[in-house]
């Protein structure tokens, strides 16, 4: 199992540098992933996704390799993103 420690330590780091623009919150731990949705106003400029692997580099700082794999809209402004471990 995934080691939420690790994974809340990511949320608060990265949302300590990128929050109110974008702010992550876990929503589901699996076995070989974990799902987040990201909210916030975004910086379109930078393009939406950017914001998604700013986070998960933060995840491989702490040694949990992952990809993104699935990317769902729900709205403008909130996102809801899979990562799954490799």
């Amino acid at each position: 199992m995934l080691d939420k420690k690790l994974v809340f330590s990511a949320i608060k780091e990265y949302n300590k540098y990128h929050s109110p623009e974008a702010t992550v919150e876990l929503k589901d731990v699996g076995k070989n992933f974990l799902t987040v949705t990201f909210s916030g106003p975004f910086c379109n400029t930078c393009g939406v996704t950017e914001w998604f692997e700013d986070f998960r580099i933060e995840l491989e700082k702490r040694n949990l390799k992952t990809y993104i794999g699935e990317i769902k809209e729900i709205d403008g402004q909130t996102f809801l993103v899979k990562f799954i471990i490799r």
